[in-house]
């Protein structure tokens, strides 16, 4: 970015002596504005998918619904999926156990938005709780070689 600026710089004048590299030495800043663009627009390529594969990593790697979904039907009993206040999964027809409340044409809702958003809340709290990273973190624990180098 520092080269197109510097390449924009001498284009329009701005150094003391643009003027002449611009008459004198034609072909050299033609082909530095040309490779510095290019190496500016691939940085930007660059980040972009840099941070494209950021999100879709944590994203394939946090999937907090596939969990859920994996929970929901291979470790939960029928015991574990009873519940008074909503039934089945994302409606009543879906990996819904029959109990007095729950039936095919319940009005309970489903399971999966209330299940999602209680697991959503409770991770939040217990990594903002868990106290990893304190005022102390990488301080004070100095190996043996490096202390007796420095004491």
């Amino acid at each position: 970015m520092t080269g197109l600026i510097s390449c924009l710089l001498t284009w329009f004048d701005v150094f003391q002596s643009a003027d002449i590299v611009r008459v004198g030495n034609r072909t050299e800043p033609i082909i530095s504005t040309f490779a510095a663009a290019l190496a500016a627009v691939t940085s930007v390529i660059g980040w972009a998918g840099i941070l494209l594969n950021s999100l879709t990593y944590k994203e394939r790697t946090f999937n907090l619904k596939g969990k859920l979904n994996a929970h929901w039907s291979r470790t939960l009993d029928p015991l574990g999926r009873t519940s008074n206040i909503v039934c089945g999964y994302y409606n009543p027809f879906v990996e819904a156990t029959v109990s007095q409340t729950c039936y095919a044409r319940t009005v309970l809702p489903g399971c999966k938005e209330t299940y999602l958003g209680f697991e959503k809340r409770d991770c939040s709290c217990g990594l903002l709780c868990s106290n990893h990273v304190t005022y102390r973190f990488g301080k004070g624990m100095i190996p043996k070689a490096v202390s007796a180098q420095y004491g």
